[in-house]
C-alpha cells in the first residue's frame, strides 16, 4: 500500500509542472520573435539608410565644420573649397628661405598650385559604415579634413636650380676670405656650409604639398652640409684675428658736438696691403694666395713710402714683411700701419672743420644766401699737434673722446662756428641786425664806409675783439670822440656818431665813414650793453 501511495504522489507532481513548462516556452518564443523583429528592423533600417544616403554622408555627420548629412562628397568638397578661397585663397608667391636670409620667391602661378579638399573628403566618405551611422544617430560624428595641394614639381626644381645660392657652390668650394667694404674689412664665410639642391627640393616639395607657402629650409638640417675647414681657411682666419687686434676699442674726435669715430671704416684703410708692399719692394714680396686675399675695387697704383707702425713702434718698412692673404705682415704675424695715413686723416679733419681764412655761404636777415669773404673769425686745428697725438693714440690703442688742439678758435667748434648769436651788417641795406639764439633782437640803421672815396667797410667774418667807453678815434685827417667803441677788425669797429643826424639809405655812397660802422647814440648804448668780446660780426654787401 505504501508503494501505491508513492506512485500516486509522483504522478500528481508531474501533472502539476506541465503548465510551468508551457509558460517558459511561450516566453522564449516571444523573445525569439522580438529578436527577429529587431533584426528585421535593423536590416530594414540599414537598407533604408543605405538607400536614403546612397552616395551621401550619413545622418549626424560633420566634415571640416560642415554639416554634411545627406550631402554628396563633391558637394562637401565644393563648400570647403569655396570657404578656403573666400578666406584669401593662395598667396601670390611661395617663399623659400635659406641660411643667412637668402630668399627665393616663386610665383604661385609658375608652380601651377592647386589646392582642394576632395581627397580628404573622399577618405572620410569611404570610411563610413553602419557603426559610424549608429554613432551619428546617437550623438553625431565629426571629422577633421585638410586640403591636398598639388603642383608642378618640374617648375619647383627649375626655380631652385636657378637660385643664386648655388652659383659655383657645387662646382667649386669657396673658402673663407676678407673683403673690403665701406665699413672696413669683413670676414666672408662663403662656404662654411654648402646648400644641397636635391634635399632642398625634397623639403620644399613636402612643405608645399602640406599647404605651407612660407618655407624655412634653414630649419631642415638635411638641406645643408658642413664644409671642412682647410689650411688656407686657417691662414685667413689668423689674418682676420690680426686685423681685429689693430682696431681701436673706443677712440673718437669730438668737434662742435659732432663725434667722429675712428672705427674700422677709418683705421682699416691705414693697413698696408699686399699690393702696396709689392709696389714698395718692386715685386719682391710673396704673392697672396689666389682667392684668399682682401678684395678692393680701387686698383690705382699705390705710392706708399715713409715710416710705419708695427706693434706700437714707429719703424721703416720691416725687412721681414711679406704678403699674406692680401696684407703686409711681419714674420710674427703683426700687421703694418701706414703713418702717412694718420697724417692724411688729420689733414681731412683740417679740411673739413677749419673755417678760418675760408669764404663761406651766409643766410642774411631777409633770407638771401650770400658769399662772404674770409675774415679774422674761424677755427684752425693744430695739425702737427694732432698728428703727434693720433700717432701716439694708435700706438697705445687709446680709448678716448678727444677734442683737437686749436691754433685759432672761434666761439664754437664745428662748421657752424658762428652759432645763433651774432651781428650782421648789411652794406647794401645799410642795416645792422643783432641776432640772439637765431632771432633778431635789435635792428639799427647805419652808415658804413664812404664808397666814393674807396673807404668801404671790408666784407668778411670777424668778431668783437675789443670794447671801450669814451674813446677818441684818430686817423688820417680826423679825430673823433665816441661814447661806445666796439672793434671787430684792425681799426674798424662799430661806434656812435653824434655828428650825424641821419642814418641808413644811401648816405654811405658819398658821405660815408672812414670805414667804421656808424650808429645813432641812442642805439649804441643798449647794443654795447648786450655785446661781449667774441661775438661774431658778419659784414656783407
Amino acid at each position: 500500500m505504501a508503494d501505491g501511495e508513492e506512485n500516486q504522489k509522483t504522478t500528481e507532481n508531474v501533472e502539476g509542472s506541465a503548465p510551468e513548462i508551457t509558460t517558459g516556452r511561450r516566453v522564449l518564443r516571444v523573445i525569439a520573435v522580438l529578436f527577429m523583429c529587431f533584426l528585421i528592423f535593423c536590416a530594414g533600417s540599414y537598407l533604408f539608410m543605405n538607400r536614403l544616403y546612397d552616395g551621401r554622408f550619413g545622418y549626424g555627420t560633420w566634415v571640416g565644420g560642415i554639416y554634411a548629412t545627406g550631402l554628396r562628397p563633391s558637394e562637401v568638397t565644393a563648400i570647403l573649397d569655396e570657404q578656403m578661397n573666400a578666406g584669401g585663397g593662395l598667396p601670390a608667391v611661395v617663399m623659400l628661405i635659406g641660411r643667412d636670409d637668402h630668399r627665393l620667391a616663386i610665383p604661385t602661378e609658375e608652380l601651377q598650385i592647386r589646392t582642394s579638399y576632395a581627397a580628404s573628403v573622399k577618405k572620410v566618405y569611404d570610411a563610413q559604415n553602419p557603426l559610424t551611422w549608429l554613432r551619428g544617430i546617437l550623438g553625431g560624428v565629426r571629422y577633421t579634413v585638410t586640403p591636398k595641394t598639388s603642383f608642378d614639381l618640374a617648375a619647383l626644381e627649375n626655380a631652385i636650380d636657378q637660385w643664386e645660392i648655388f652659383d659655383g657652390t657645387e662646382e667649386e668650394e669657396k673658402g673663407v676670405s676678407i673683403e673690403r667694404t665701406s665699413a672696413g674689412y669683413r670676414l666672408v664665410m662663403q662656404a662654411a656650409v654648402v646648400p644641397l639642391k636635391e634635399e632642398m627640393i625634397r623639403a620644399a616639395s613636402e612643405k608645399i604639398s602640406g599647404g605651407e607657402y612660407f618655407v624655412s629650409l634653414d630649419m631642415d638640417g638635411s638641406c645643408y652640409d658642413e664644409r671642412p675647414v682647410t689650411d688656407a681657411d686657417r691662414s685667413v682666419l689668423a689674418t682676420w684675428a690680426a686685423i681685429e687686434e689693430t682696431r681701436l676699442p673706443s677712440l673718437s674726435y669730438l668737434i662742435g658736438g659732432e663725434q667722429i669715430p675712428l672705427d674700422a671704416s677709418v683705421t682699416d684703410g691705414w693697413l698696408l696691403t699686399g699690393q702696396e708692399l709689392h709696389a714698395l719692394t718692386n715685386g719682391a714680396g710673396n704673392p697672396a694666395a689666389a682667392g684668399t686675399g682682401a678684395e678692393d675695387k680701387d686698383t690705382e697704383e699705390p705710392d706708399v713710402s715713409g715710416r710705419f707702425l708695427v706693434g706700437g713702434e714707429s719703424v721703416p718698412l720691416p725687412e721681414d714683411a711679406r704678403d699674406v692673404n692680401g696684407f703686409a705682415q711681419c714674420a710674427d704675424g703683426k700687421l703694418i700701419f701706414k703713418e702717412e695715413e694718420i697724417t692724411a686723416f688729420v689733414d681731412s679733419l683740417c679740411d673739413r672743420y677749419d673755417t678760418l681764412d675760408k669764404e663761406r655761404d651766409f643766410v642774411t636777415a631777409d633770407g638771401r644766401t650770400v658769399r662772404v669773404p674770409a675774415g679774422t673769425y674761424g677755427n684752425r686745428i693744430d695739425r702737427d699737434a694732432e698728428v703727434r697725438w693720433l700717432t701716439e693714440a694708435v700706438k697705445t690703442r687709446a680709448s678716448e673722446e678727444h677734442t683737437p688742439t686749436m691754433l685759432h678758435e672761434a666761439r664754437q667748434l664745428g662748421n657752424d662756428d658762428i652759432g645763433g648769436t651774432y651781428i650782421e651788417v648789411d652794406i647794401g641795406k645799410q642795416m645792422l641786425y643783432y641776432f640772439v639764439n637765431g632771432r633778431i633782437d635789435t635792428q639799427i640803421p647805419v652808415v658804413t664806409g664812404n664808397h666814393s672815396r674807396r673807404c668801404d667797410t671790408p666784407p668778411g667774418v670777424y668778431d668783437i675783439y675789443f670794447m671801450q667807453r669814451n674813446r677818441t678815434l684818430r686817423g688820417e685827417g680826423y679825430v673823433s670822440f665816441v661814447h661806445y667803441w666796439m672793434a671787430f677788425y684792425e681799426h674798424y669797429g662799430i661806434h656812435d656818431a653824434t655828428w650825424r643826424g641821419d642814418f641808413g639809405d644811401e648816405i654811405y655812397l658819398t658821405s660815408g665813414s672812414h670805414g667804421c660802422v656808424n650808429i645813432p647814440l641812442s642805439e649804441a648804448g643798449p647794443l654795447y650793453q648786450k655785446l661781449s668780446v667774441g661775438v661774431p660780426v658778419i659784414v656783407h654787401e
